[in-house]
């Protein structure tokens, strides 16, 4: 099996090929390319306290979508 086209990859496909590839830098630059691309990226500083609430938002939102999947 050849090299992955990390450039044809969506940032998910990225993601998931990651979970199982976690020492490849090479896929990790990648995503990380993909991920400044998207104009639409919203970042929060760690102690910023609306960016910890809004993760706190998002994280339940996510939750609650996959327990109305199941």
């Amino acid at each position: 099996m050849g090299t992955p086209n990390f450039e044809q990859m969506t940032s998910a496909e990225l993601r998931e090929y990651l979970k199982k590839h976690p020492n490849d830098t090479r896929a990790f630059h990648a995503r990380m390319d993909k991920i400044y691309a998207n104009p639409n990226t919203t970042w929060y500083a760690p102690e910023d306290p609306v960016g910890e609430e809004e993760l706190r938002k998002a994280i339940e939102k996510k939750r609650q979508s996959k327990s109305d999947a199941a």
